[in-house]
């Protein structure tokens, strides 16, 4: 899918780290809908974690979540939808940051 290469320098990414993802379940609604793609720029995993909304690999399934440090070596992941409990990550489990999401395009 062909992206707008100044949009993405605006956002400050380069277009070469950007991949598209596309939502899938409820946890983040309303922010992002089931079937909206995001634009997620892997090129922030190099420049240092700061809080945001990320994709990321926990154990074997791969997430969406709003990510916030919380303590040395602990992040606490939030969706956006309050059916879903707040999750803490220790440094010690299985996660792998894949990318922070800076765009987002709508399901029409």
């Amino acid at each position: 899918m062909p992206m707008d290469k100044n949009l993405l320098h605006q956002l400050g990414a380069t277009p070469s780290d950007v991949v598209l993802f596309n939502i899938e379940g409820d946890s983040m609604e309303p922010k992002f809908k089931n079937g909206d793609l995001i634009y997620v720029d892997t090129g922030a995993v190099n420049r240092g974690f700061k809080d945001g909304v990320w994709f990321f690999r926990f154990e074997r399934a791969y997430l969406v979540k709003q990510l916030q440090m919380v303590g040395a070596g602990q992040l606490q992941a939030v969706s956006a939808n309050p059916a879903y409990q707040p999750m803490v990550i220790k440094e010690s489990d299985d996660y792998e940051l894949i990318g922070r999401v800076i765009y987002q395009g709508l399901r029409v």
